[in-house]
Order: C-alpha cells, then sequence, then structure tokens
C-alpha cells in the first residue's frame, strides 16, 4: 500500500524535451518506494481509518532509468500515462509502472487521450505526432515541416486532436485516421498551452499572446494579455480559461470575450506552469520553480501545498486525485484534493 502523507498549508521553466533510447519496459510496485515531499518516508497513523486527507500528497519515485517526467494525462484503460526523457510512461493508481520507448528516437512532450480511446503525444525533436494504444504500440504520423516542433497537444470540440506548433509557430490539427492540416501564425504569437474552450474554439497561449480558431481553422482572434508571459492553458468550470504566466507570476483568468483578471502568486519566482480543472471546481497549479501545487478558486482565492522538486504538468486521475509529474525528482505525485 503506499504511504499516505499529510503536508501543511504553505502560504523556470521546466519543459523536460530529451531524450531517446532503445525499446524496453519495466515494472515497478511504487507502493513501498512512496515518500514524502522533503524526501523522508513517514507513514500516516490514520492510514486504514479512511479517505485520506485533503491536501494528502503521494510520491511514486520512477524505475532508475526513467528521468524527467513532464506531460500527464489519464488514460481510457484507467491508468495514469505520462511522457518522459526517453519515451511514454504507464502507471496504475498503485504505482506499477511500465515504461514504452518512441520508435524513431524522438524526445516525447504533450499527451492526451484521445476520442478513439488511445493516446497521442507530440514528438518535438521528430517534428510528428503519435498514436499509442493503451497496449503500446506506437504509430506516428511525420509533420510536413520538420522545424515546427510540436508542444502540447488536445482534443478538440471536433473530434480531433489539437497541437501547438512553437519554432515554426502555428496551430495543427490532426484526425484520428492521422490526416494533419497546419494552422501557421504569422504575427509572432509563439503558441505552447492549447485546450478546446467553453466558446466550442481552440483557445492557445504562448509569449505575449492569447489566441483561439474555430475548428474550421477560421481565425485566428488574438488578444494581449495586460502582464504577458502566458504559457499553459485549461478551461475553467466557471466558463473561462485560465492561464500560467511563467515570468509574471500569476494565473489568469480570461472570458471567451477576452477580458483578464490576474491573480499574483504568494511566492517570488514560483514559476507556475500546468494548470488544470479540478473535480472540485478550482483550478490546480504546478509551481515549476516554486516546488509547490497552487489551488486558485474561480474567484481567485489561492492555496498552496509544498512537494519535491521540480512539479511540471498536472492532470485529474481515474481516482479524483490530481496527479503531477516532478521533472527533477523523477517521479510521480498526486494530491488529495
Amino acid at each position: 500500500m503506499p504511504r499516505r502523507l499529510r503536508v501543511a498549508v504553505a502560504s523556470g521553466w521546466l519543459l523536460a524535451l530529451a531524450g531517446c533510447g532503445s525499446s524496453h519496459s519495466t515494472a515497478k510496485d511504487g507502493g513501498s518506494d512512496a515518500r514524502s515531499p522533503g524526501g523522508d518516508a513517514r507513514e500516516d497513523s490514520s492510514a486504514d481509518a479512511g479517505p485520506p486527507p485533503h491536501g494528502t500528497i503521494v510520491e511514486f519515485p520512477l524505475p532508475a532509468l526513467l528521468i524527467g517526467p513532464d506531460g500527464i494525462t489519464t488514460g481510457s484503460d484507467g491508468a495514469l500515462w505520462f511522457t518522459d526523457a526517453s519515451g511514454v510512461g504507464r502507471m496504475t493508481i498503485a504505482g506499477a509502472v511500465t515504461h514504452f520507448d518512441v520508435p524513431t528516437g524522438g524526445a516525447a512532450g504533450g499527451i492526451t487521450a484521445g476520442p478513439d480511446g488511445n493516446l497521442w503525444f507530440t514528438e518535438t525533436g521528430h517534428a510528428a505526432i503519435a498514436r499509442m494504444t493503451p497496449a503500446g504500440a506506437i504509430i506516428e504520423f511525420p509533420l510536413a515541416n520538420a522545424a515546427a516542433q510540436p508542444l502540447e497537444i488536445t482534443v478538440g470540440p471536433d473530434g480531433n486532436l489539437w497541437f501547438s506548433e512553437s519554432a515554426e509557430p502555428g496551430i495543427g490539427r490532426i484526425t484520428t485516421a492521422g490526416e494533419i492540416t497546419d494552422f501557421p501564425l504569422t504575427d509572432g504569437t509563439v503558441p505552447v498551452g492549447i485546450a478546446a474552450g467553453p466558446d466550442g474554439n481552440l483557445w492557445f497561449a504562448g509569449p505575449l499572446a492569447v489566441g483561439h480558431v474555430t475548428p474550421q481553422l477560421v481565425g485566428p482572434a488574438l488578444m494581449a494579455p495586460p502582464s504577458g508571459d502566458p504559457f499553459l492553458i485549461a478551461t475553467g468550470p466557471d466558463g473561462n480559461l485560465w492561464l500560467t504566466e511563467l515570468a509574471a507570476n500569476q494565473i489568469a483568468r480570461v472570458t471567451p470575450a477576452g477580458d483578464f483578471t490576474t491573480f499574483p502568486l504568494p511566492n517570488a519566482d514560483s514559476r507556475p506552469l500546468g494548470i488544470t480543472a479540478g473535480p472540485d471546481r478550482n483550478l490546480w497549479f504546478a509551481e515549476a520553480r516554486g516546488a509547490r501545487i497552487g489551488r486558485i478558486t474561480p474567484a481567485g482565492a489561492i492555496t498552496e501545498y509544498p512537494t519535491p522538486p521540480h512539479p511540471s504538468h498536472i492532470t485529474v486521475g481515474p481516482d479524483g486525485n490530481l496527479w503531477f509529474t516532478l521533472v527533477d525528482n523523477d517521479s510521480i505525485a498526486y494530491i488529495v484534493p
């Protein structure tokens, strides 16, 4: 059984995109190795007394050869899937890991569960989008532009996969059959984060700009946030878009009409990165340099929880907890909302 860890409430740029290697598969039960944010394993005396309390963090170290976990999503098989410096990993909620390398050695980046029951991820170095079955079979779809550098990926309202392209800036769409369409951005916008918006459009965020395009690739409509430096983006339970802003050290809320509200973080230079809507109707985000997971209510109230270094991406797991990657600690962890 994983050890439950109770943590007290506490009042960059770490996108792991590197690595290649030979194909291998390894399994490890992370239960006995679950550890506390401070690095010392501590078992909560209430471990068998019911559900773990709010704010509990449980960390699962990855097997020795797996380093730099980054993107994370919940698959159709009820497991967590993550990208790392050598490929794609699968973790059960008990901590058992299976790993698959990218066939061509491309570095895996963003990952999402597709509407077809497969996993879809970006290959930054190889300039490709890959489809992966829950059994681990991978098919790669190269992009026409070898310099595109795809980063994040999401499911669109049209049932296709949509991804950001940062080196040759643009938005890409790929069908579940592998047909790719590119939409170049020529005005200096560099998209990084991408999400399906509450208005049926695809929203993207990147340095100095936030924008959206329709599923028919009409647009883009661009807007400049008041403080700049947007990075990743998610749709909130309140019908707005929520952004992490790295250098500005804040979370921003933007309405579909383009009205911005910003919420500075309590600690300087926290470098907020991944963000997602939680099952508790709040937004949860990773502070990459600050080594914290943050929660922000739709009204803007922020609570922070210390973690090991350095949280990157975050998602809702099949168990209703918030699961996140720890790039520098080479581990996967969750926090109880």
